[in-house]
């Protein structure tokens, strides 16, 4: 499906619904060692250039606030009040004409919609040069050699020391195993939805063309990605069972 279809695939869902995602992503990393002194500074070779895929499961039109809160009483490390004020963010929920939470949620200046769903599991990543990456010298400039050509796999140690560090949320209070993870996504990033046992693909518009060995890469992510049942579901995410 194109991205028209995805919007109204993802448009359609409602309540505590599962999916399985296959998205390409920017991948975080810092521009340069942190070095002040001009002599030490080196330039990260790989920012802007490597794409994070992974299959991941997600829950869409959740409570953000009301998650927190049931996580916390179901936590047995915070010992902190219950409630939980939902702080400012740099997007808006975009809700139904019941009012109800959509799976968008919208940059309030620019407009432009998000994917926006609840993180339950995090499928393994695969780091993918999405372009040619030239190897640079002391001096910050291409020596003429390169490190990866595009669509060659790349091992997190060769990245290690330029990424981030993940920190978990301060404010909520949980652990790092416990934690509500809000995630946002560019709509171009999804590159395939599973959805009721259904896998489709997703052809995006993208302002470069991406290299033919990015795209298979892609295509295998794809046949990948996992089914989804409420075994696949860490148990502390499943809906409560009716007496």
């Amino acid at each position: 499906m194109d991205t028209t279809q995805l919007m109204i695939e993802l448009s359609r869902i409602q309540g505590a619904r599962f999916l399985s995602v296959t998205s390409a992503t920017e991948t975080r990393m810092n521009k340069t060692n942190g070095k002040r002194k001009a002599a030490e500074k080196r330039l990260n070779p790989f920012h802007g250039r490597v794409l994070s895929v992974r299959n991941s499961t997600y829950q869409p039109c959740y409570d953000y606030g009301a998650a927190v809160e049931r996580a916390r009483a179901k936590s047995e490390t915070y010992d902190g009040p219950t409630e939980f004020e939902v702080g400012e963010s740099w997007h808006e929920r975009v809700m139904d004409a019941d009012g109800k939470p959509t799976a968008f949620v919208r940059h309030p200046e620019t407009e432009q919609l998000y994917f926006y769903g609840r993180e339950l599991t995090k499928g393994k990543t695969t780091y993918i040069a999405a372009e040619d990456i030239p190897a640079l010298g002391d001096d910050n400039l291409p020596t003429g050699a390169m490190l990866y050509r595009a669509g060659d796999e790349i091992d997190f140690a060769s990245l290690s020391a330029w990424m981030t560090t993940y920190k978990p949320s301060a404010k909520q209070g949980l652990s790092e195993d416990e934690e509500i993870k809000p995630r946002t996504l560019k709509i171009e990033s999804i590159r395939g939805l599973k959805r009721e046992g259904v896998r489709k693909a997703v052809t995006v518009n993208i302002a470069r063309t991406e290299p033919e060995a990015v795209t298979r890469v892609m295509a295998a992510a794809l046949s990948d990605m996992p089914d989804i049942d409420l075994s696949t579901i860490p148990a502390r995410y499943r809906p409560p069972v009716a007496d």
